[in-house]
C-alpha cells in the first residue's frame, strides 16, 4: 500500500482526504526587494531569517525570485521531511524556491496541518517515501506529499485539537528546555572545575615546547565499508571520540609515512569550522587510526591527560576563540596552536590533577546522560501526544473538560 504507514495509524472515527484535495501550492514569486525573508526551522518554525544567521544572505535580485509564504501557509522543505521540515508560516515573506508553499483551503485549520504533518505516521511516511535515496537525494516528491491521505475533522474539532497541543506542547518544551540548560550548566560547572585546578600551578609554557604539533591527512583516501577509521571534526566531541559519521579506509591506500597511526595519548584538535578548538584524546580504543583534516597534538614533556583537559578547559580555549576568529571562517593553524599558553608542573603533579579531572568528568557525563534520557523521553512524550491527538486516538474535548 503507498501510504501504509498512515493507513495504519489513522482510525474510521473522521474521515481521509488527500492533502491536494484541501490545499493548493501557491507559485506566488516575490516582486519586492523588501520583502522579509523567511526561514524553516524544526524547533522555531517558519521566523524571518537573522542577519547574522551564519551564512551569506541572497541578493536583492534573487529575493525578488523567491515564493512569497502568507500568514497561514504551509510551509514544506522537501530534502528536510526527516527532519522537521514542515510548518506553518505566521508570517508573510519571502522563501527560497526550494521551499514549497500551500495555500491551505477553508477546510483546515493551519494549526492542525501544522501537527499532523508533523505527527508520527506522517515521519513513517517521509521515511518510506525517501528509502533507497542517497543522504544528498532524501527530496519527498511533490506527488508523493501531496497524496498523503490526512483525517479531516469537522473543523472546529480540528481547532479544539490545535489549541490543545499548543497548550501541551508549551509545557514539554519549557521542560525541555530546563533540562536543556541543566546540560549546558553542567558543561560550565566543569570548564570552571578544570580552569580552578589548572589554575593552582604556577609555572607555564606555550603548547609548542610541550607538545609536538602535525596536521593530519588532509583530504581522506578513499573510503571503503570497513579498514581504518579516519578521524575527523565530526568524530570529536568535548574530550571523546564518537562514531557520529565515522568513515572507514582500507589501511593499504592510506599514506602512513607521512601520517603515522594515532597513538593512545595523542589528541586531535578541530582545525576548522564551528568545532574549531573542541579536541579529544586518542584512547586505547581509537589507537591505530588515521587523523582526518584536523590537528594532532603529542604529548612530549607533559603529561597527556593534564593538556587534554587544560585544552577544554576555558583559559586555554579562551586564547584558542582569539586566534581562530581571524579569517573569515573559524580556523586553527598549527603555528596559532603552538602559542597557547598551558600549565605545567611536576608529572606527579599533572598527573594527580589530571586524574582528579577524570573523576569529575565521569560524574558530570553520568548527569548528563541521566538528564539526555529525560530529554529523549519528553521528546517521545510530545510525539506521542501530537500523535494520538491528530490521528483520533485521544478525545480532546474529554481531556480538556
Amino acid at each position: 500500500m503507498r501510504y501504509l504507514a498512515i493507513e495504519q495509524a489513522l482510525n474510521d472515527r473522521w474521515p481521509k482526504v488527500e492533502f491536494r484535495r484541501v490545499a493548493r501550492i501557491r507559485r506566488e514569486t516575490n516582486s519586492r526587494s523588501e520583502e522579509t525573508l523567511l526561514a524553516l526551522s524544526a524547533y522555531t518554525g517558519v521566523r524571518p531569517r537573522p542577519e547574522d544567521g551564519g551564512n551569506q544572505l541572497p541578493s536583492e535580485e534573487t529575493i525578488t525570485g523567491y515564493w512569497v509564504a502568507r500568514p497561514g501557509d504551509l510551509v514544506f522543505n522537501p530534502m528536510w521531511a526527516l527532519e522537521g521540515g514542515v510548518a506553518v508560516s505566521e508570517y508573510r515573506g519571502a522563501l527560497s524556491t526550494a521551499y514549497r508553499v500551500y495555500d491551505l483551503g477553508p477546510a483546515i485549520a493551519p494549526r492542525f496541518a501544522h501537527y499532523y504533518f508533523r505527527s508520527r505516521p506522517a515521519i513513517e511516511q517521509y521515511r518510506l517515501m525517501v528509502r533507497g535515496l542517497t543522504t544528498f537525494d532524501r527530496s519527498v516528491s511533490r506527488e508523493d506529499f501531496e497524496g498523503m491521505p490526512m483525517p479531516l475533522p469537522p473543523l472546529e474539532e480540528q481547532r479544539s485539537i490545535a489549541e490543545y497541543l499548543d497548550t501541551e506542547t508549551s509545557r514539554i518544551d519549557a521542560l525541555i528546555s530546563k533540562k536543556q540548560q541543566m546540560v549546558e550548566l553542567l558543561d560550565e560547572r566543569l570548564d570552571a572545575f578544570i580552569d580552578e585546578q589548572v589554575a593552582r600551578f604556577s609555572e607555564s609554557s606555550p603548547i609548542k615546547r610541550v607538545a609536538k604539533i602535525r596536521y593530519g591527512l588532509g583530504q581522506p583516501p578513499e573510503t571503503s565499508e570497513t579498514g581504518s577509521p579516519i578521524l575527523r571534526a565530526t568524530n570529536i566531541d568535548r574530550g571523546t571520540i564518537t562514531v557520529t559519521d565515522m568513515i572507514y579506509a582500507d589501511r593499504t591506500v592510506i599514506p602512513w609515512d607521512r601520517c603515522p597511526p594515532l597513538e593512545v595519548g595523542e589528541i586531535l584538535v578541530v582545525r576548522s569550522g564551528a568545532l574549531t578548538g573542541d579536541s579529544a584524546i586518542i584512547s586505547e580504543e581509537w589507537a591505530g587510526s588515521a587523523p582526518g583534516y584536523d590537528l594532532r597534538l603529542t604529548p612530549q614533556s607533559i603529561v597527556p591527560a593534564f593538556l587534554a583537559f587544560q585544552l577544554l578547559g576555558g583559559q586555554a580555549f579562551r586564547q584558542i576563540e582569539l586566534v581562530r576568529g581571524r579569517a573569515a571562517q573559524p580556523h586553527l593553524n598549527a603555528e596559532d596552536l603552538g602559542e597557547v599558553v598551558v600549565k605545567r608542573g611536576t608529572a606527579s603533579e599533572e598527573q594527580r590533577v589530571a586524574q582528579v579531572l577524570k573523576n569529575a568528568t565521569i560524574a558530570k557525563n553520568e548527569m548528563s546522560k541521566m538528564v539526555n534520557q529525560q530529554l529523549l523521553l519528553l521528546g517521545e512524550r510530545r510525539q506521542a501526544l501530537i500523535t494520538a491527538a491528530v490521528t483520533g486516538q485521544l478525545e480532546i474535548l474529554e481531556v480538556a473538560a
